[in-house]
Protein backbone atom coordinates (compact mmCIF):
# COMPACT_ATOMS: atom_id res chain seq x y z
CA UNK A 1 0.00 0.00 0.00
CA UNK A 2 1.42 3.42 -0.77
CA UNK A 3 2.41 5.48 2.10
CA UNK A 4 -0.08 8.39 0.74
CA UNK A 5 -2.99 5.77 1.25
CA UNK A 6 -1.59 4.47 4.12
CA UNK A 7 -1.57 8.22 6.22
CA UNK A 8 -5.00 8.40 5.26
CA UNK A 9 -6.37 5.35 6.44
CA UNK A 10 -4.40 6.47 9.74
CA UNK A 11 -6.28 10.00 9.88
CA UNK A 12 -9.24 8.71 9.54
CA UNK A 13 -8.91 5.89 12.47
CA UNK A 14 -7.54 8.99 14.56
CA UNK A 15 -10.40 10.94 13.94
CA UNK A 16 -12.79 8.04 14.74
CA UNK A 17 -11.55 7.71 17.73
CA UNK A 18 -11.62 11.67 18.72
CA UNK A 19 -15.07 11.30 17.60
CA UNK A 20 -16.19 8.04 19.88
CA UNK A 21 -13.75 9.68 22.81
CA UNK A 22 -16.25 13.05 22.49
CA UNK A 23 -19.41 10.78 22.03
CA UNK A 24 -18.45 9.10 25.27
CA UNK A 25 -17.61 12.28 27.55
CA UNK A 26 -20.90 13.23 26.38
CA UNK A 27 -23.42 10.85 26.85
CA UNK A 28 -21.38 10.15 30.64
CA UNK A 29 -21.78 14.21 31.59
CA UNK A 30 -25.49 13.59 30.57
CA UNK A 31 -25.48 10.62 32.72
CA UNK A 32 -24.22 12.41 35.45
CA UNK A 33 -26.55 15.07 35.56
CA UNK A 34 -29.62 12.83 35.37
CA UNK A 35 -27.91 10.42 38.26
CA UNK A 36 -27.41 13.71 40.27
CA UNK A 37 -31.10 15.00 39.43
CA UNK A 38 -32.25 11.74 40.72
CA UNK A 39 -30.49 11.45 43.90
CA UNK A 40 -31.54 15.01 44.77
CA UNK A 41 -34.86 14.60 44.20
CA UNK A 42 -34.96 11.29 46.37
CA UNK A 43 -33.16 13.27 49.07
CA UNK A 44 -35.93 15.81 48.55
CA UNK A 45 -33.93 18.57 47.84
CA UNK A 46 -35.57 21.42 46.14
CA UNK A 47 -35.72 22.23 42.64
CA UNK A 48 -33.83 25.02 43.00
CA UNK A 49 -30.97 23.73 45.24
CA UNK A 50 -30.46 21.05 42.38
CA UNK A 51 -30.68 23.91 39.88
CA UNK A 52 -27.77 25.23 41.97
CA UNK A 53 -25.72 22.48 42.36
CA UNK A 54 -26.12 21.87 38.63
CA UNK A 55 -24.50 25.19 37.72
CA UNK A 56 -21.88 24.54 40.41
CA UNK A 57 -20.66 21.09 39.33
CA UNK A 58 -21.54 21.14 35.24
CA UNK A 59 -21.17 24.38 34.53
CA UNK A 60 -24.76 24.69 33.29
CA UNK A 61 -26.73 28.03 32.78
CA UNK A 62 -30.06 28.32 34.63
CA UNK A 63 -31.88 27.38 31.70
CA UNK A 64 -30.07 24.66 30.60
CA UNK A 65 -30.55 23.08 34.73
CA UNK A 66 -34.24 23.93 34.52
CA UNK A 67 -34.34 22.13 31.05
CA UNK A 68 -32.39 19.23 32.44
CA UNK A 69 -34.82 18.54 35.84
CA UNK A 70 -37.91 19.10 34.15
CA UNK A 71 -36.42 16.01 31.33
CA UNK A 72 -35.76 14.40 34.11
CA UNK A 73 -38.49 14.91 35.90
CA UNK A 74 -41.42 14.51 33.06
CA UNK A 75 -39.21 10.70 32.52
CA UNK A 76 -38.97 9.68 36.34
CA UNK A 77 -43.07 10.18 36.99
Amino acid sequence: MCKALTELIEEGRAEGRAEGRAEGRAEGRAEGIRGMIIDNLEYGTSRERIVEKLYRYFGLNSDKAWEHLEKVMKSNT
